[in-house]
């Protein structure tokens, strides 16, 4: 039997069938829907989160005080927006001064250095407060390592001491009036003119949440400030020597701090992208896992719809045998059946499926507040589209294969009775 008559009497049993072929289909529809839409999800979370992380730089580290690092967080325990701060086990733990930065910027591989204070102070503006996360930094060494840009007016210089740069949500949205240029905003019961606007940046750390003045004039505004650095940003010459700067760092940070164990935590975000990416890969899997179970079901339903095909043309399949059809032409027979409707579920499935995945990140900026930094764009992947229709295709052959099987080995004559 020609493989053109096998196919167009397949085609033709398919629509003689047509509700209970459907139906068949429609498992098929279901399973192939859900892997597709699913992974395509984890997809597009893993890329948003990776466009954040990327913004990050992997030629940076991060020096904290404290042995455990324990993770970027939000903060929105107070009123206004929420922002990204870092948190460690500083117990018992030597202070990040100025002066180790200082020390830390004459290193090999090390290309700038950006020592930070950080504290929630209150912000008042046109008698509007909230407390917002207030960055004390040198100006040119924090340029040097986030290479930052101003929508508006200028960046702080060495000699500002009664100015701030505030970030994009500070300046055009927290507040009922934008800030301006010029302006004058109150932190922490302090006069302080606003230079600049940051532009949106976005992401996790981004600093579209905060106000940034002069570590030079940090005393002007917190009275007990004793010298203690919250962090030290660092900028490597080249991400191939990251390894080398945090070895370079940990060595004199041990020297400073005359111990032999870490009282400090080096954060390299080329790591931390590691770490989210294989976290993000595991929740992919685990979800296109999840939605295989459905495409189990679809399987077991084509082998059912086939098994149940066989008993029904059983005389078909002994006269066909009776005139010269050998058992490979019967078992074709069913398998190209069975893999039509799997490749036709599979088709529909795709299409499904990313409609499926699109409208859930349509729909959850709707349901949750998302920030316009951190929205999801469902990417469509030709591997995980071809991937699923391979997939349905291969289902089909498997869940056709007994049931093919059975039939190719009727008895001709007893087929041909068969009632």
């Amino acid at each position: 039997m020609r493989i053109k008559d096998t196919i167009s009497l397949t085609i033709k049993n398919i629509a003689y069938r047509r509700t209970r072929s459907w139906l068949t289909i429609l498992g098929i529809v279901i399973g192939i829907a859900a892997v597709v839409g699913l992974v395509s999800l984890g997809d597009a979370i893993e890329t948003s989160i990776n466009k954040q992380l990327g913004g990050l730089g992997g030629d940076k580290l991060v020096i904290t005080p404290g042995e455990s690092q324990r993770a970027f967080s939000r903060r929105a325990d107070f009123e206004g927006p929420p922002t990204t701060t870092i948190t460690t086990e500083t117990e018992g733990a030597e202070p990040l001064t100025e002066s180790e930065a200082e020390q830390i910027n004459r290193l090999p591989y090390i290309r700038a250095v950006s020592p930070m204070v950080q504290q929630m102070l209150e912000v008042e503006f046109r008698s509007e407060y909230s407390t917002i996360t207030t960055q004390f930094i040198n100006p040119i060494g924090a340029m040097a390592v986030e290479e930052l840009t101003m929508i508006e007016g200028r960046w702080l210089s060495n000699s500002d001491r009664t100015s701030c740069v505030v970030g994009y949500n500070v300046g055009k949205e927290l507040f009922s009036n934008n800030i301006q240029v010029g302006e004058t905003i109150t932190v922490n019961d302090k006069s302080c003119r606003v230079i600049g606007v940051l532009e949106e940046e976005g992401g996790f750390t981004g600093m579209d949440d905060y106000v940034v003045i002069n570590l030079k004039a940090i005393d002007s505004f917190i009275n007990d400030y004793d010298d203690e650095l919250s962090y030290i940003n660092v900028r490597v010459t080249d991400t191939e020597y990251v390894e080398e700067a945090e070895e370079e760092i940990t060595n004199l940070l041990l020297r400073l701090h005359n111990t032999k164990e870490k009282d400090f935590t080096i954060l390299s975000f080329a790591s931390i992208q590691e770490s989210v990416n294989s976290v993000t890969t595991l929740i992919t899997g685990f979800l296109g896992g999840i939605a295989a179970i459905s495409l189990l079901v679809g399987a077991i339903g084509i082998s059912n719809t086939m098994f149940t095909s066989v008993m029904e043309r059983t005389r078909e399949i002994g006269i066909l045998k009776a005139i010269g059809a050998k058992k490979l032409d019967v078992l074709l027979l069913f398998i190209v059946e069975s893999s039509i409707m799997s490749l036709i579920g599979g088709l529909i499935g795709l299409f499904l499926g990313l409609g499926l995945a699109q409208g859930i990140v349509t729909l959850l900026p709707v349901f949750f507040n998302i920030r316009s930094g951190m929205q999801l764009q469902i990417i469509i992947n030709p591997l995980i589209l071809s991937g699923a229709l391979i997939l349905s295709v291969v289902i089909g052959i498997i869940s056709g294969l007994l049931p093919a099987k059975k039939a190719a080995e009727l008895n001709p004559i007893e087929a041909i009775w068969y009632e």
